[in-house]
């Protein structure tokens, strides 16, 4: 699996220093009936506004309002001073050295896996496989990063039992990510741009482009911090549900077993084998 570093770890936010005072808005709620709702503080406003979302505020430490970001395995909070213009982002403790973070993220309600989902279904993907689906994988999906590449060749084995592959495009791994990502999320048609791509990786894949539209530039940014909501820090990682419906993040390149598990289908030996040869975890031959 290729890395990157989190977008929000130890990072402070800051927008313009000043005072700010909560004001309302109406907006209506699931009957009808107009309601008024608290405006959010400015810096937590200019976040949503570029794709981020966040929940909050849940309560307050001193007059710092703590607001979160969604995470599949624990939220990341973000702390807003009282002027509403500054956010830090970090770990609170107290004179003890308490991590008081920890205990706030733990009070928090867990994140809800349908509302998850549904942000992936909502996503600039490439979907390959099935048409009419027994079983969905998203893969956040580099043009760059070779175990992706691998994946792609792994997961096309199991298309015609029912398994449909959702690549979302994310570009986190070269400066030429970006251009190839638009290139295939911005063809005629996508699919057979990244089946051309993968077919000629070791050759360079597809060219990238160099002045993608703005609306193919906001997709990738936005697949970008689709990763961060599930916590994800390299490529290839998947997304599926398991046999129970419950949300699975799977980093790296998959065991041939899990693989099998997240397509919904029995891990047959001679698949096993298959695949351990393809991601070469096949023993070396002798020499005799």
């Amino acid at each position: 699996m290729l890395t990157r570093r989190g977008r929000l770890a130890g990072v402070a936010l800051a927008l313009l220093a000043g005072g700010w005072l909560p004001g309302l808005t109406v907006a209506q709620d699931d009957t009808g009936t107009e309601v008024q709702q608290a405006l959010p503080p400015p810096v937590i406003a200019h976040l949503q506004s570029q794709g981020l979302t966040l929940t909050g505020p849940h309560g307050e430490v001193d007059g710092i309002a703590l607001w979160a970001v969604p995470r599949v395995q624990g939220q990341e909070l973000i702390y807003v001073l009282p002027d509403g213009r500054r956010a830090i982002v970090g770990t609170m403790l107290d004179a003890e050295g308490n991590n008081l973070t920890a205990q706030q993220q733990a009070a928090l309600p867990p994140p809800d896996p349908d509302a998850l989902w549904a942000e992936l279904e909502d996503a600039a993907w490439v979907a390959e496989g099935a048409a009419s689906p027994q079983r969905v994988i998203y893969s956040f999906t580099d043009p760059n990063c070779p175990y992706c590449h691998k994946l792609w060749q792994a997961t096309a084995l199991y298309h015609d039992e029912g398994l449909q592959v959702r690549h979302v495009m994310v570009a986190v791994i070269k400066p030429s990510s970006a251009g190839k990502a638009a290139a295939i999320l911005g063809a005629e048609d996508p699919a057979a741009a990244l089946d051309a791509h993968f077919s000629a990786y070791e050759q360079g894949g597809i060219a990238p482009v160099r002045e993608p539209g703005p609306a193919i530039v906001a997709q990738i940014a936005d697949n970008n911090r689709l990763m961060d909501t599930f916590g994800v820090q390299g490529t290839p990682a998947l997304v599926f549900r398991e046999a129970g419906g419950q949300l699975r993040i799977q980093g790296g390149l998959p065991s041939p077993e899990v693989l099998a598990a997240a397509a919904g289908v029995p891990a047959r030996p001679s698949m096993m084998q298959r695949l351990r040869r393809l991601f070469g975890m096949e023993p070396a031959a002798e020499a005799g």
